[in-house]
């Protein structure tokens, strides 16, 4: 218990001497975090863009020409075993021109009742998850080979932009991302590197009397996981306050949740705590 009073007395003292040094250390560290915060932020909406976008993809079937209806009514049975597919919808000729007229706004076929030269098609739509080129792909080639089907069409070209524009956004992200928090973890240890230049006498006085390196170190770990977790929280103590403040109706902001956000806390407490370790080490190796 005594050592445990005297590591959280050095910590007290440690911030109470030099406030200014603290304060700023904090503050410094939470910009650099609340741009992080922001990114992460970003990430999870354009996410949310992206699987909204992907649910407006479906890809078209059309139906053999010599086929009768009542066969093509019965291919929805045969594309129902692909485990891909969420839903079919058929579409027959009369379905097809009321989709057309709907599109243009006007019936194009009027005078051509009895003779329809529009195909009869299904669409098919699937579930985010198994939304990429590669899989539509696979189904493609596996559904031209039914002599059934006449051609099988999806946006390809829309969906490998899409693609590539995503994982060029998480590559960038992923960049971005780890450089602010490297750049956090070397403010933090220069920051605390100067504390502990400030008290280097007495870490040497306490290494001569016997005392080990973590228990020297320790008060500066504490209160590096202090600057650490406390800027985090600020960061997203800062960011929910502008969102109560703004109404944005056009974009749907995601937030991580709180469980994300205190998981984000506690691993930024351990990084503090990293960096008082190495900003104190230096002396600490010495000092023996």
């Amino acid at each position: 218990m005594s050592k445990l009073t005297h590591v959280l007395g050095e910590l007290g003292r440690n911030v109470v001497r030099h406030p200014l040094a603290s304060v700023a250390s904090l503050l410094s560290l939470a910009l650099l975090l609340l741009l992080f915060d922001l990114f992460w932020i970003a990430a999870q909406t354009s996410n949310r863009f992206y699987q909204d976008l992907l649910s407006e993809v479906e890809m078209e079937l059309f139906v053999s020409e010599s086929l009768s209806d009542s066969a093509a009514t019965g291919i929805q049975r045969d594309l129902e075993i692909y485990p891909e597919i969420a839903s079919v919808r058929y579409l027959s000729k009369d379905d097809a021109r009321r989709e057309l007229e709907s599109l243009v706004g006007v019936d194009l076929l009027v005078g051509y009742d009895t003779i329809n030269p529009l195909p009869r098609s299904y669409l098919l739509s699937f579930t985010p998850a198994v939304l990429s080129t590669h899989v539509l792909d696979s189904l493609q080639t596996a559904l031209v080979t039914d002599d059934r089907i006449d051609a099988v069409e999806y946006g390809r070209e829309w969906l490998a932009k899409a693609e590539s524009t995503r994982n060029l956004i998480r590559d960038v992200g992923i960049g971005l991302g780890a450089l602010i928090l490297l750049a956090a973890l070397i403010n933090a240890t220069n920051s605390l590197r100067l504390l502990a230049r400030t008290r280097a006498e007495g870490i040497t006085q306490m290494l001569l009397l016997g005392s080990g390196r973590l228990f020297v170190a320790a008060p500066f770990i504490l209160e590096g996981m202090l600057i650490g977790g406390v800027s985090a929280a600020v960061g997203w103590l800062a960011i929910r306050f502008a969102a109560s403040r703004v109404d944005i109706t056009q974009v749907e902001i995601i937030m991580p949740t709180v469980e994300q956000i205190v998981g984000y806390c506690l691993v930024l407490a351990f990084l503090g705590g990293l960096a008082g370790w190495l900003g104190v080490s230096k002396f600490l190796r010495y000092s023996r």
